[in-house]
């Protein structure tokens, strides 16, 4: 039976447990006009508002095997209320891979395999053997002089601490990911595409160039409408969840080895419930935090989406929200599709917060 948590200042309680509600930073009483270059933004901010979020005290039981998973070191110990971190706009970018160097802003744009990740068992689960593959090394077919371009690198270029559009009351968090980049036809300047939350938008067009990334930010990120950039894009509402699971091995081997597996675990779980429509939005992404945590995902449910037919409410109490969840295993996947996506309800022993 779900309880419903009603928000307490920067925390919804049931009693004495606790899921944290997080806000973006800064949003008390900030002037909404950036303060470098006077350019005036309108962006759509998380605000910490009066939540009543139903609740689980656990996830249920699968009603299937599941994928056993290694011995790991995870720390299981810790509470993850209040661990999932605060920001005013997630950009997911598409790069069709699963992994990526440590940091991604020293990804190139020159297409490249996913980096596999080769397991090895000497002795059942234990003594995992990890092996990278070689696209972790410089981009190959680059002439001397010539500078690596990607979406990644030129938005933590320029709304980085020494940025152009630096400002300390705004936090955007940027993360590649796995979903299919666009198809850049031979002779036609490279573009790029990316999810954006809470906008819950797809946005595609994107010239993946520099001054490309800096009208995606001046023109979309930042909404600055006295911009003379001449770059469209193109914007298409998501109607659907999105579910973005870490999966980063250059970064740390828990999540490089879980979310491959979580992901499969996602894909398999909603074929034997009929719903493939969802499966195109399952993906993986780079660094998200709190890799002690492994595996971790984010499961974005966009406004207006409904219950299946059903259920005691039509619309879903978490819609609009971004759901943060830790310590996740194969064996959780279909709870956390049939109480989050379609129940509404958070995972109370799970999750890291709600965004």
């Amino acid at each position: 039976m779900s309880r419903h948590v009603s928000r307490l200042g920067t925390a919804l309680r049931t009693d004495s447990r606790v899921i944290y509600h997080r806000q973006a930073p800064g949003v008390h009483g900030r002037d909404q006009t950036s303060r470098i270059q006077n350019r005036p933004f309108n962006i759509s901010i998380v605000r910490a508002s009066t939540q009543h979020y139903p609740l689980v005290s656990s996830c249920p039981d699968s009603s299937c095997e599941c994928a056993a998973i290694p011995e790991l070191d995870i720390d299981r110990a810790t509470n993850l209320g209040g661990t999932a971190p605060g920001y005013d706009q997630h950009v997911v970018i598409s790069t069709g891979r699963s992994d990526w160097r440590s940091r991604i802003e020293d990804e190139g744009n020159v297409p490249g395999p996913s980096v596999p990740v080769k397991l090895r068992y000497k002795s059942g689960l234990k003594d995992l053997i990890r092996s990278k593959g070689s696209s972790l090394k410089s981009t190959p077919g680059l002439q001397a002089g010539q500078r690596e371009v990607s979406l990644a690198r030129g938005l933590k270029k320029g709304l980085g601490r020494d940025g152009r559009w630096f400002d300390p009351t705004q936090t955007i968090s940027i993360t590649n990911s796995s979903f299919a980049p666009p198809d850049n036809l031979p002779g036609t300047a490279p573009t790029a595409s990316a999810f954006v939350f809470p906008a819950f938008q797809w946005i595609s067009g994107i010239e993946d160039t520099v001054l490309g990334h800096e009208s995606f930010i001046e023109n979309y990120l930042l909404r600055n409408q006295s911009s003379n950039s001449v770059h469209k894009l193109s914007i298409t509402d998501v109607k659907k969840p999105v579910v973005l699971i870490c999966s980063h091995n250059a970064r740390d081997n828990r999540c490089g080895i879980l979310g491959p597996l979580l992901h499969k675990e996602f894909k398999r779980q909603l074929g034997r419930l009929g719903l493939h429509d969802l499966q195109e939005n399952i993906g993986m992404c780079s660094h998200i935090g709190g890799h002690k945590w492994a595996g971790n995902l984010i499961m974005y449910i966009p406004p207006g989406w409904a219950k299946r037919a059903g259920a005691s409410e039509n619309s879903s109490a978490l819609e609009g929200r971004g759901v943060w969840y830790g310590r996740v295993e194969p064996k959780h996947i279909e709870g956390l599709i049939k109480e989050t996506i379609f129940g509404g309800r958070v995972v109370e022993d799970l999750c890291r917060g709600v965004v």
